[in-house]
């Protein structure tokens, strides 16, 4: 039985995008599908091809490096791209083959999880294949872009009142009738007029954009994407890539580097038993926080799909990433990301830096990102570990908070003439934390502001900086 939970509506779902990576041979078509997810999995088995590069300890726990060998770059080749549009799917039948795959899987236990998620996203995947169809873009029943609804009903009035003084045969009420439908008509042709001025006024500020990296998303989200050719780029010994592979290696191994020395590590988690269970109440709110214009990751599956799978067996998928939790695992398949390249502006693109990459992650694993990010927030926030003048990354401040309590500190030291200095992180190294990832007094950020009285010069102020400088750097 179908739960309430799924009901008749229309979906408002973008098209998503599924980036099939070919590791043996060229794939199309239904083979595609069928070898989507068990060739990332056999390529994120291979133990030659993933390494923990370097581990130490600290007050904060155990921090891991681990590296991606490089020559496994070389294994994969960009296949066909599979675009799945659901807007004229049958939403009823896809939630009911959501709930009937997560009712059949529920039954089996979380011994090989990675298996299970696998298999459950590729099942999905597949069904929204089928029921996938090409969207026509219908005619337009009015071609014009620039036509409104405002113009429509004065045009309506318009016709009314000539209409009316048509129809009046009294001289008098005639000519008042006329007087008002030329008003009217005048209104109505200078609506035209302020309309399509306007029209095309925002259709230059569309394209015209000062936004670069807007330009770039909307080539990027285009439906007919188009492959942008990267030139050659040049290595730190001054020679130059000589194909396509190498420059996406070349740029992958400058914004994502490795380690240098290889330490294995047995085990870095330990289960605890202070660890609290999740709840499905926990977890709803996670899963509705989901925003649904969000890029989809390689499995292609967006947020409204992720929570029909929720719904379709809350206590399941509960259990699932308590167990995932409890035993400190994340699957495999949640870490391969789809890697876009951003031009930055004004750049000749022949260097590494030149580019900006955004990684897009599955779903699914964002999910327990937000649960993990969450209790870490609540743990920080009521043991009260922040610095009380720490803006980032913390709800209910931003940084007009911190500009404010810039200003407020600035008009304070003034009333007592004194002169405010802002010492940059340039100028003091190493102040926020110490190498070894201890905290400085127990918080995890810090501030510095030097006061000086107006009769000292600045000489005095900058012997004073250097003699800070050093005692950090002790």
């Amino acid at each position: 039985m179908i739960s309430k939970k799924f009901t008749i509506d229309k979906p408002t779902l973008r098209k998503p995008q599924i980036i099939c990576f070919d590791v043996a041979q060229d794939t199309c078509g239904d083979k595609i599908l069928e070898d989507l997810h068990s060739q990332f999995t056999e390529v994120g088995h291979e133990n030659d091809d993933f390494h923990i590069k370097h581990h130490f300890n600290s007050k904060r726990g155990v921090n891991w490096i681990v590296e991606v060998n490089p020559s496994l770059f070389s294994k994969v080749m960009v296949a066909k791209k599979i675009a799945l549009g659901w807007e004229k799917s049958n939403w009823f039948s896809v939630k009911s083959t959501i709930f009937n795959i997560i009712r059949a899987r529920s039954s089996s236990g979380f011994s090989d999880v990675n298996c299970l998620i696998s298999t459950i996203q590729k099942e999905i995947a597949a069904r929204l294949c089928t029921t996938s169809k090409n969207k026509r873009t219908p005619k337009r029943a009015n071609g014009s872009v620039w036509w409104t609804q405002e113009l429509r009903a004065k045009r309506s009035k318009t016709r009314a009142l000539r209409r009316l003084y048509q129809k009046e045969k009294e001289p008098t009420l005639r000519t008042t009738k006329l007087a008002a439908f030329k008003r009217c008509q005048t209104e109505y042709k200078k609506m035209i007029i302020n309309t399509k001025t306007n029209k095309f006024k925002s259709f230059i500020n569309s394209v015209t954009t000062s936004s670069f990296f807007g330009k770039n998303f909307k080539i990027l989200t285009h439906k007919k994407n188009r492959q942008s050719s990267l030139n050659c780029i040049l290595r730190d010994d001054d020679s130059t890539t000589s194909s396509l592979q190498d420059t996406y290696s070349e740029i992958l191994s400058f914004h994502f580097p490795c380690s240098a020395s290889v330490d294995s590590i047995s085990s870095f988690f330990s289960s605890s038993q202070d660890l609290v269970p999740l709840t499905t109440m926990e977890l709803e709110a996670v899963i509705e926080g989901i925003k649904p214009k969000k890029a989809s990751g390689i499995d292609g599956l967006p947020g409204e799909i992720l929570k029909e799978v929720f719904y379709a067996n809350p206590d399941w998928f509960t259990s699932l990433l308590n167990f995932l939790l409890s035993t400190g695992h994340f699957p495999h398949i949640w870490k391969w990301a789809r890697i876009v390249l951003i031009p930055k502006e004004g750049r000749a693109l022949n260097h590494q830096q030149d580019f900006r990459p955004i990684c897009i992650l599955p779903c699914w694993g964002k999910v327990l990102d937000n649960v993990i990010t969450e209790r870490l927030a609540y743990h920080l926030e009521s043991g009260k570990l922040l610095l009380d003048l720490q803006y980032g990354f913390r709800k209910q401040r931003s940084t007009i908070n911190a500009l404010q309590h810039i200003k407020d500190f600035i008009h304070s030291a003034r009333n007592r003439f004194k002169i405010t200095w802002r010492v940059f992180d340039n100028d003091v190294r190493g102040f926020a934390i110490y190498p070894d990832g201890s905290k400085l007094n127990g918080h995890t950020g810090c501030a510095l502001v030097v006061f000086i009285d107006g009769h000292e010069d600045e000489h005095l102020l900058c012997s004073s900086i250097q003699k800070l400088r050093s005692s950090l750097q002790k």
